[in-house]
């Protein structure tokens, strides 16, 4: 992926409500054919799992639909690192398609959510005259300048760590360029940033999370969505939802509630986990929220001039990585993004870093276990539908020997997502064939598709029926497919 999009929440202002509470969760799932929203709402009646909450419940109360202004205004910037020639063709597409996700989960179009957006293309010397650029400008995404944050030629030379200077450029996706998500640090004017990949789908509003980063925990709102943070598994005869919790299940927080200063949340990529004892899991680069923070932006820049990435073969590669941490070569992108903030999360920042919930901040739509399709462990696979398959899910990735249907991403309640991303189902422009429906992965990533396709038909250019002439899986497609792989671009 060469785009990436940062959210910067901005302008504190009016009363300080939000809609999402511990004691009364609701979520609002937009109809987008219609002006009118469908509602699902379901009681918590748990205060958290946190031995610091005392037994009082305290609650967010939803806000009104007719509020007159928002709490603050989120700034979408997506980033461009590169332009291939088959990318820009589409990529107005992409980002057309991601900023009316963002509107109709923002303020004033959605009924709870608070948060006011504006959308901003985080632009480089290198990629301002791309037709990349372009086309999200004519999307609607406002040119912000910036520099590459580490210059190669800055990064030092260190003995048994020679291994960083000669890969960092090859490294993952995009190298070093990759490292340009930094500057969500930057953003010093607001509160929180958020970056998003641009095969990404917003599908509910982040206000929970924002709240928690933005409202210190003295104010009840902020205190009610560290709650949520954290809240307790429901048991499954239980009528409201069964994992309420923002973070992820296996995240413990490690200091009280009413002391915990929000400063970063993240997913991880456990898909991509090979099987090996006491691996390090890389950060999944999809969605990234941060606080701005110019001392944080320089000692994450300082740890990579420092070149001190080292090299381990056999036995030792545990030792190997970012600082001899262990965040190594078997992470895609470990000499960047997933590598270098995975590390500074987990080892530097552990009191004020959240590792989130993937099926709800990141969703894939990935299978928790791996499977025996592949004996080696290495390459995930959904798990089967049929019984009589040929192979079956086997131990956790993350958690081996343990339950972790907490996570079971493929078939997660497509309602209770916050973020869909595309990464693992492949974007929903391939119009691949939705028959196959060999796991749980396919049905889940069919329906993610739906969605994408259902907001491109809000689209203004879009509303001419003339425009959705395919037949090819209408129900999924809604007409923008005419066969296999030939998808029909907007206007």
């Amino acid at each position: 992926i060469l785009l990436g999009l940062v959210v910067l929440v901005f302008g504190l202002a009016g009363p300080l409500r939000a809609s999402f509470a511990t004691t009364n969760i609701i979520s609002a799932w937009i109809d987008e054919t219609s002006s009118q929203p469908t509602f699902s709402a379901r009681s918590n009646s748990s205060t958290s799992a946190e031995k610091q909450l005392d037994s009082r419940t305290t609650v967010i109360q939803p806000i009104s639909a007719n509020a007159t202004k928002p709490i603050a205004t989120v700034a979408y910037l997506v980033s461009v690192t590169g332009c291939q020639k088959s990318f820009a063709m589409k990529i107005f597409d992409f980002g057309a398609v991601l900023k009316k996700s963002i509107d109709l989960n923002s303020f004033p179009l959605h009924p709870t959510s608070r948060y006011a957006s504006k959308t901003f293309v985080l632009v480089t010397p290198e990629t301002k005259k791309t037709r990349c650029v372009k086309n999200l400008k004519r999307a609607g995404f406002r040119p912000f300048f910036v520099d590459f944050p580490v210059k190669f030629s800055e990064i030092q030379q260190v003995e048994g760590a020679k291994i960083f200077r000669k890969h960092i450029r090859s490294d993952g996706c995009c190298g070093e360029k990759e490292l340009i998500k930094l500057h969500a640090y930057s953003m010093t004017d607001f509160p929180a940033a958020i970056h998003l990949d641009l095969d990404t789908l917003v599908v509910n509003p982040l206000d929970p999370v924002i709240d928690a980063m933005v409202l210190p925990p003295d104010n009840p709102n902020g205190r009610a969505a560290r709650e949520l943070l954290f809240a307790p598994e429901q048991p499954e005869s239980s009528t409201t939802f069964r994992y309420p919790r923002m973070a992820t299940p296996t995240y413990k927080a490690s200091v009280p509630l009413d002391k915990l200063d929000v400063q970063a949340y993240y997913t991880r990529d456990y898909n991509m986990l090979k099987r090996g004892k006491g691996l390090k899991v890389g950060l999944q680069g999809g969605f990234i929220m941060v606080r701005p923070n110019i001392t944080t932006l320089e000692t994450l820049v300082n740890m990579v001039r420092s070149g001190k990435y080292y090299n381990a073969k056999g036995n030792q590669k545990r030792q190997g990585g970012w600082f001899r941490s262990g965040y190594f070569s078997h992470i895609w992108g470990s000499m960047t993004i997933q590598g270098l903030l995975a590390y500074y999360y987990s080892d530097v920042a552990q009191d004020t870093s959240i590792e989130l919930n993937r099926c709800r901040f990141n969703q894939i739509a990935e299978n928790p276990r791996r499977s025996s399709f592949d004996k080696r462990g290495k390459y995930p696979r959904g798990t089967p539908i049929s019984s009589n398959a040929g192979f079956k899910d086997t131990d956790c990735r993350d958690r081996p020997g343990t339950d972790c249907d907490d996570v079971q991403c493929q078939k997660w309640p497509f309602e209770e997502s916050f973020i869909f991303h595309f990464t693992y189902c492949k974007t929903p422009t391939k119009c691949g064939d939705v028959s196959w429906n060999e796991t749980y992965k396919d049905h889940q990533c069919n329906l993610m598709y739906r969605k994408w396709f259902d907001v491109r038909k809000l689209l203004s250019g879009d509303r001419h029926a003339s425009i959705a002439t395919g037949t090819y899986y209408p129900d999924y497609y809604l007409g923008y497919c005419r066969g296999k792989g030939k998808y029909i671009s907007i206007p």
